[in-house]
């Protein structure tokens, strides 16, 4: 019988190599992700060994090529730079106008697909006017009293279709047709894209483009009067008292 100390040589050797085995288990787990991590880049590279094989049997080419362009894309910033230099700084009034309008084509658009969605009575629709737009404006003097109270009644018959002065200013410029009062109002157009505090009073004022219209366009005492003599000559040419003034005042409208 072996005795205890050697006994106990043969366990603890037994148990070192134990063990050892335990730490080759723990580097078996180990390695064999990485294996497989190795495994997958191996395809990686093989998948594209025959692109690098074209960018290195080209190595002068694709340098030359990077080096030729990096002044272009350097001038190219640089001019990039001077144009946006050159833009006008966007005012605190035009970044206004800009959400406001956005927020203007949200509702609207909401608006529509609320409409469209909703189904309305054949009998009555909010978008349809409850009173028709008035007849485009003939350009006669005498005509642009009742073009006036027509449209005043249109706005005052769709105010939820008209709100503001802006669109209803906008709808009785459209209806002057070809006629002066037309090319004359041509001028404001191009102000209806300022902001509402930059535009000129009578496209944003609507009793301003009224009295405007009016004064320039409508019937006043100077042309009553004026009318009133001439059909008085036409009648009694020669029976007018030489004490009366017959020379009549004309405004001229420039264009």
């Amino acid at each position: 019988m072996l005795p205890d100390s050697e006994i106990l040589t043969a366990n603890a050797r037994f148990q070192a190599l134990m063990d050892r085995v335990a730490t080759l288990e723990q580097i078996v787990q180990t390695v064999t992700p990485l294996q497989a991590k190795v495994t997958e880049l191996e395809e990686t590279v093989q998948k594209y060994r025959d692109m690098l094989d074209f960018i290195l049997s080209n190595e002068d080419f694709f340098t030359s090529l990077t080096v030729n362009l990096n002044p272009r894309l350097l001038s190219l910033e640089s001019n990039v730079q001077k144009m946006t230099s050159q833009l006008p700084p966007i005012t605190r009034a035009e970044l206004g106008k800009l959400f406001y309008d956005h927020k203007t084509d949200v509702t609207n658009t909401v608006s529509a697909i609320f409409q469209s969605t909703t189904p309305h009575s054949s009998n009555s629709s909010p978008s349809r006017p409850k009173v028709a737009p008035p007849a485009v404006f003939s350009g006669k003097r005498e005509d642009w009293k009742g073009f006036q109270a027509q449209l005043e009644l249109f706005f005052v018959a769709n105010e939820t279709l008209y709100p503001n002065d802006h669109d209803r200013i906008v709808l009785a410029i459209s209806r002057l047709g070809d006629t002066a009062a037309f090319k004359y109002m041509q001028r404001y157009v191009p102000s209806f894209k300022l902001p509402v505090e930059e535009r000129p009073a009578c496209i944003s004022n609507l009793d301003q483009f009224f009295a405007l219209m009016s004064k320039n366009f409508g019937v006043s005492n100077a042309h009553v009067l004026a009318e009133t003599q001439l059909r008085q000559l036409r009648r009694h040419p020669c029976s007018a008292p030489p004490t009366i003034d017959y020379s009549i005042k004309i405004s001229v409208n420039t264009y």
